[in-house]
């Protein structure tokens, strides 16, 4: 064989060998395919399980997990099921392959499924699994920091480089980084032009940029607005931004924040210290919004944070720290780029020349427009997949664009109209091979029903495009999307939601406008009402009127986040201006709105309401005049509803019911109240809360035990300065738009700073033990500053816009000797002995004033005298200062001191000394004193009510003298106007006065009790103090608002007339009033007699008299048909305890301190029972007046026989506290209630107690029986009734059963006398099921607490003419 020969065999031999090892790995990679198949199985479920969980876990319980990740999870999701899809679609070819099969490529295929899948379980370990993990804080209670962003992501295959300073994106990324190395904090990006130009995807995208990323690693926060927005959507989007990091609990508060400034505050406390970018996208300045909020917005930072926002207003320019302009893509081959990137078929390089012609064809239409590229590239990419070259489809698609140009009406600009032909090409596309029933322009044209910048779900849109199921409205939407029209949010199967680009909306607009756009409102609305409604929900208004057979309830159809917020506006746009108004006009839909929504979504409605008011001829001023009403009602009840909303039904009642009086439509509304409220529900009567319309537009408390320093009305938002019995110190912000409140604590801690006025540490506050309460404090006039005294002697100046941090604070000076007394005496528990005894700050907050007791009075100029270490002017006064004001310059002092002889100093700083005051200014012990904000008047107030002005510029000083008030001065102060100043005495009244004129402006408010007040910039609104009760009132309305004429007192006592028909009620006025219990109506005039409060009544069996005694000494008895006195009163008594008379009122019994007396009231003779009773006792007697019961001790009773006048037996002994008594109506038997929660009934001749004692939960407070002795009502101190079978010896009914007060009228067991000694409720806690308890009503804040007695409340104010009641509706 030759060696030719040999080399051939050798080589065969080698191809061989390598042919069976190829055949031997071949046989080895098809097991290996097997198994890797079934582990990716496995693996894929495994992680779309986890992915799935968390997914779940996120939309329901985990506020931790961040938009971010979220949106990365729904991409892997994505791809994982279609991979998986995939997969199993190969395994029965895996299982059957064999070594001739193409096993290669399959195991390409896996390995490409392993690296997905790999990344989704690394990507989950280190980003979700942690943040799972942290949710146990949120699920305990607790919020915790967890580094999150919200960004939405850009449409994909978008080009943005930000490496390059050419590129408006590279140019918004270098000023940011260099703003971090600066002191630079705001950012702003101006949109040259239109719109369309790239801001928000270049905002968006500063979230993937790695060098943005490590700057700010706590956080990348996105809020979207737009050219729609209103100040809710900023405060809704600082409260996402809290809430995706982590602030579930705050995020909840931050809701509750009406204000931008408030909204702010809340989350500067939760970003403090933490390196954050603040996205705010595209804010407008219209609805409220100005360049003023986006500085408020500003207040989030600290010095680590950032906040860029975009903007087509050059108004919101002005004072930012850095301005970056955007405009359209001006750089070719950057647009050019981007374009191809949406296309997705090939590089430009790649193209023909026809086609690049095409492109720069192209190019030139879109005009460097962002947008019009993004949709252009999309739509020839949906080119592809034809017959044709993917290169030709460039084009082709600009040759049908060219052939638009003609066809198509050109924009409202010029920019737009080849945006407009774009877009429409692009609906043409998708038009080609669709198997819907509506074309999709028409379907494009639907979304003129949206809002700019409103995000809504798919149920909403298959609905509008009138689909049958969420799968048509999806596969609808992700076509919209293929062609960029819409961005596409996926959340789960089937669950999307859509947003549409402002400029293409406006489009859709243009091309929907006239009668076309009134049909897909008419069609959106049409579709959601339900296939079938019921008429079980049909209330009064309902059957009596056109609404039920015309118009949708509403408020029954299923909430998708879109039509309750938007159906008035849709029905307006449709021109349904009837059903708008009724909509209105219904209860269950303002009730319903006023829960979910809040007050912003009720004066929205209500907002719409008026506008087509004003158009509806005759009746526009009624109708305007309710949807008023109902506003002012709805924004008085918000600070309830926020707490609870069960008691939505409650408080609107409450407040409309005196005027469905007067109104038709306020009567349906109140019926439809009284119809459709949840049961149990607690029914008002008139008077129980404030009316709505009335001066009194808002109420909300402090804490309990509070004594308020200082009232500063700052126009939409009220604050208080207050301290409680701690004497720390606290600042309440009340929003006065929503009824939302927010409480700082100042006191307890004050921040690093000089002694004499240094600036305060930016940081955390420091808590400086010795600081322990507060004296005194006042508001600054600008609404920057306050100032506070405190027990150790020092003052602080707090500065509220940083949230009141400590802008300067001083040491009240002492000597040496002194000051080390003073440091001894707070050391030990007890007080400095040099304190600010009050102070007071110039409007412009550079000079605060303060007062010793020892008779000093110190000038701190804040500013002035800081850096030369003399900070005070030094005046003596030599008698306690009392009080101060400043002009709002701080050149004029006035000062009140406790002197009965010049009561009053005033000092000019700018002729550096003390100004005479007339001898008449200081007249009749001066109370109170104010000067006017340019210093010019002062004004005083005297004990015995009287007002004195002086004017300090006029030559001779005149002073004028003004009446109005009866009782002692306690505040006055001028409006910020000097045009007015307002006045609060004792007498229970304020008033508003003309400055110039030195007249009443208006009838004085009639208040209850006496307190701090302030009043507002214009001299038209006052805030009124009363213990923790803070009221705003609206003085143009105390002549001219419709309302219940007013009675301020306490009631005392009360007592059911009768067969309960009628209440007798006790007051402090001295009045007897008799009511109709079911209407609340007063019978006849208040009974006066007594000169002092009443503090019992009786009222006769036959309900023809009335007894009554009073804290003056007398009883006296009425005859309750005409009103006149029966006989002489009997006067010399001391103070009341109980009293009760017999069936016909002519004898009466009654116990004060330990004497124990009967009346005979027509013989007018008394009888002494005794003296050694136990003091103040209850008391009862028979029917027939001859035998009484009292208790000579807390454990016994004794029966008494009036004729005889001996006792009947021995004491009955069985209670061990104090007792309530009780006749039956034949006077056999006795009942008896204790303090130690027993009911007990005897027999009256035996003395013997009849079966086992019954017992309550409680202190038992009255008790009554039927005329034989056999059936027992008690009541125990909350007000629950029991009744008791005395033969069965058991509870048969409580008085939470319906039938409560029929059957003790029935009974004749519904007789009560109540004395309200003990402490009213401001809550009524109900079951309104086996487990639940409810709070069905709270009237804190109205000051008229209620004595629940079964299923009524009674007020112990009389809010109104009528009796104010409250009935449980079960």
């Amino acid at each position: 064989m030759g060696e030719a020969a040999v080399a051939g065999v050798s080589k065969g031999a080698d191809k061989l060998e390598s042919y069976f090892k190829k055949c031997f790995e071949r046989r080895d990679l098809v097991a290996d395919n097997k198994t890797m198949l079934r582990d990716l199985l496995h693996e894929y479920e495994n992680t779309l399980k986890d992915i799935n969980e968390a997914e779940n876990s996120r939309l329901h319980d985990i506020d931790s997990v961040d938009n971010t990740i979220h949106r990365r999870l729904g991409e892997f999701k994505e791809r994982l099921e279609a991979r998986l899809e995939d997969l199993r679609s190969r395994t029965e070819q895996v299982e059957e392959a064999n070594w001739m099969s193409r096993v290669k490529r399959m195991r390409r295929v896996m390995e490409e499924c392993q690296a997905l899948v790999t990344e989704a379980r690394e990507y989950y370990e280190t980003s979700v699994r942690p943040a799972l993990e942290r949710t146990e804080d949120v699920d305990s209670g607790r919020d915790r920091y967890i580094v999150g962003s919200n960004v939405p992501p850009n449409p994909p295959r978008l080009t943005l480089d930000y490496s390059s300073t050419v590129t408006c994106e590279g140019s918004l990324k270098a000023e940011i980084l260099s703003c971090v190395q600066s002191s630079s904090r705001i950012v702003g990006v101006m949109a040259s032009g239109l719109g369309g130009v790239g801001k928000t995807c270049a905002l968006r995208g500063l979230a993937d940029e790695k060098g943005i990323q490590d700057v700010f690693p706590d956080g990348i926060l996105f809020i979207q607005l737009g050219n729609d927005s209103v100040l809710p959507d900023i405060i809704k989007g600082i409260a996402e931004c809290v809430k995706q990091t982590g602030g579930r609990r705050l995020c909840r508060t931050i809701q509750g924040a009406k204000t931008v400034e408030e909204a702010c505050d809340e989350a500067r406390q939760w970003f403090e210290g933490r390196k954050c970018l603040f996205l705010v996208d595209d804010i407008w300045e219209v609805n409220g919004i100005t360049p003023y909020e986006l500085r408020k917005l500003g207040r989030m930072l600290n010095k680590k944070s950032l906040l860029v926002f975009t903007s087509r207003s050059k108004g919101f320019m002005e004072g930012v720290d850095k301005n970056v302009l955007f405009k359209e893509r001006e750089d070719e081959e950057l647009a050019q780029r981007m374009l191809m990137n949406h296309a997705s078929i090939g590089n430009y390089t790649d193209l023909n020349s026809s086609n690049r012609e095409a492109v720069k064809g192209i190019l030139e239409i879109c005009q460097g427009l962002p947008l019009a590229l993004g949709i252009a590239g999309a739509t020839v990419r949906s080119y592809c997949g034809s017959d044709m070259n993917d290169q030709d489809a460039w084009s082709n698609y600009y040759h049908d664009l060219k052939s638009k140009a003609k066809s198509i009406a050109s924009g409202s600009t010029k920019l737009y109209g080849p945006l407009r032909r774009i877009v429409d090409r692009s609906l043409e596309v998708l038009d080609l091979e669709s198997r819907f029933e509506k074309t999709f322009e028409d379907m494009f044209q639907g979304f003129c029903v949206l809002q700019r910048q409103q995000s809504v779900r798919g149920s909403m849109l298959q609905k509008l495009w009138n689909v049958d199921d969420l799968g048509g409205a999806v596969e609808i939407a992700e076509l919209f999307e293929s062609v960029s029209l819409i961005r596409m949010m996926r959340k789960k199967e089937n669950e999307f939601s859509i947003q549409v680009h402002d400029l293409v909306l406006e489009i859709a607009n243009e091309m929907a406008s006239g009668s076309r756009k009134t049909e897909w409102l008419k069609t959106l609305l049409k579709n959601y009402i339900p296939k079938e409604r019921t008429a079980s929900t049909e209330t009064e208004i309902e059957a009596t009127s056109e609404g039920r057979g015309m118009f949708t309830p509403w408020w029954e159809v299923e909430d998708d986040g879109f039509i309750h917020d938007n159906v008035c506006r849709v029905l307006h746009a449709a021109g349904e201006t009837k059903e708008v108004v009724w909509l209105l006009e219904r209860a269950q839909w303002m009730v319903m709105r006023l829960q979910k929504s809040g007050i912003s979504g009720v004066e929205q409605d209500l907002a719409i309401g008026i506008q087509v008011a004003k158009g509806s001829g005759d009746e526009e001023a009624e109708l305007v005049r309710y949807l008023r009403l109902i506003g002012s009602a709805a924004r008085m009840s918000f600070i309830h509803v926020v707490e609870n909303a069960y008691e939505a039904w409650f408080q609107m009642y409450g407040r409309v019911i005196w005027h469905a009086r007067q109104c038709e439509r306020t009567r349906r509304f109140a019926c439809e109240v009284e119809e459709c409220a949840p049961r149990p529900w607690v029914k008002p009567s008139v008077g129980v809360l404030n009316e709505a319309g009335g001066p009194m537009t808002e109420s909300f408390r402090t804490d309990d035990f509070s004594s308020i320093l200082d009232l500063c009305h700052c126009g939409d938002v009220i604050r208080v300065l207050w301290v409680p019995l701690y004497r720390s110190l606290f600042v309440t912000e009340y929003n006065r738009i929503h009824g939302n409140r927010k409480t700082y604590e100042l006191g307890s801690a004050v921040t690093e700073s000089k002694l004499y006025g240094g600036r305060g540490s930016s940081g955390r506050n420091n808590v400086l033990p010795w600081s322990r309460g507060c004296r005194c404090g006042a508001f600054s006039g600008n609404l920057k500053n306050l100032v506070s005294g405190h027990d150790d002697g020092r003052v602080v100046v707090w500065d509220i816009d940083s949230g009141y941090k400590v802008d300067h604070s001083v040491e009240c000076p002492a000597s040496i000797l002194r000051r080390i007394f003073q440091w001894v005496c707070v050391i030990l528990g007890g007080y400095g002995a040099n304190y600010a005894t009050c102070a007071a700050i110039s409007g412009d907050g550079r000079t605060v004033v303060f007062g010793s007791k020892h008779g000093r009075v110190y000038i701190w100029d804040i500013h002035n005298h800081e850096a030369a270490g003399h900070p005070f002017e030094i005046m003596t006064v030599y008698k306690q200062v009392r009080g101060f004001d400043v002009s709002f310059d701080g050149k004029r002092i006035l000062c009140r001191i406790n002197s009965s002889t010049t009561p009053i100093y005033a000092w000019d700083r700018d002729i550096g000394g003390e100004i005479a005051v007339p001898a008449e200014m200081q007249k009749d012990d001066v109370t109170c004193v104010a000067i006017s904000r340019d210093g010019g008047r002062v004004v005083s107030g005297s004990e015995d009510g009287t007002i004195r002005m002086w004017n300090m510029n006029s030559t001779g000083g005149s002073v004028q003298t003004m009446r109005g008030h009866t009782r002692i001065l306690k505040y006055v102060a001028f409006s910020a106007n000097g045009r007015r100043f307002i006045s609060a005495a004792t007498d229970k009244t304020v008033c508003v006065w003309d400055a110039e004129k030195c007249v009443m402006i208006t009838q004085p408010l009639e208040l209850e009790g006496g307190g701090r007040a302030a009043v507002s910039a214009d001299g038209n609104e006052v805030v009124t103090s009363r213990y923790n009760t803070i009221r705003v009132f609206k003085m143009q309305n105390a002549d001219t608002a419709d309302g219940p004429g007013r009675y301020t007192g306490r009631v005392n006592c009360v007592a059911y007339c009768g067969r309960g028909s009628k209440v007798v009620s006790g007051c402090t006025d001295g009045c007897v009033r008799l009511w109709d219990a079911e209407s609340g109506d007063r019978i006849g005039q208040p009974l006066a007699a007594h000169t002092d409060a009443v503090e019992c009544v009786a009222v006769s069996a036959d309900a023809n008299r009335i007894v009554s005694a009073s804290r003056d000494g007398t009883v006296r008895v009425w005859d309750a048909n005409s009103g006149e006195a029966v006989a002489e009163h009997l006067a010399g008594v001391g103070c009341f305890g109980y009293e009760a008379v017999n069936d016909d009122g002519t004898r009466v019994v009654f116990s004060f301190e330990k004497r124990v007396d009967v009346w005979d009231v027509d013989s007018g003779r008394v009888t002494t029972v005794t003296r050694d009773a136990q003091i103040f006792t209850c008391v009862a007697m028979s029917s027939d007046g001859a035998r009484i019961a009292f208790c000579p001790s807390y454990h016994s009773v004794v029966v008494w026989d009036v004729r005889a006048r001996q006792r009947v037996r021995s004491p009955l002994d069985g209670h061990t506290d104090k007792v309530r008594l009780a006749f039956s109506g034949d006077g056999t038997r006795l009942v008896s209630g204790s303090d130690d929660r027993t009911v007990r009934v005897w027999d009256v001749a035996s003395g013997e107690a009849i079966g086992h004692p019954f017992v309550h939960d409680c202190r038992v407070v009255h008790v009554q029986s039927d005329v034989g002795g056999a059936t027992v009502a008690s009541y125990d101190i909350r007000g629950h009734g029991r009744l008791w079978d005395v033969k069965l010896g058991k509870c048969v009914m409580t008085s939470s059963d319906p039938k409560w007060t029929s059957t003790l009228h029935r009974l004749g067991v519904a007789r009560l006398q109540w004395l309200f000694w003990e402490d009213a409720v401001t809550e009524n806690v109900a079951s309104t099921s086996a487990e639940q308890q409810q709070v069905l009503e709270s009237i804190y804040g109205e000051d008229r607490a209620v004595v629940p007695v079964g299923d009524v409340y009674f007020s112990r104010k009389h809010g109104s003419s009528f009796w104010p009641f409250c009935k449980l509706v079960k």
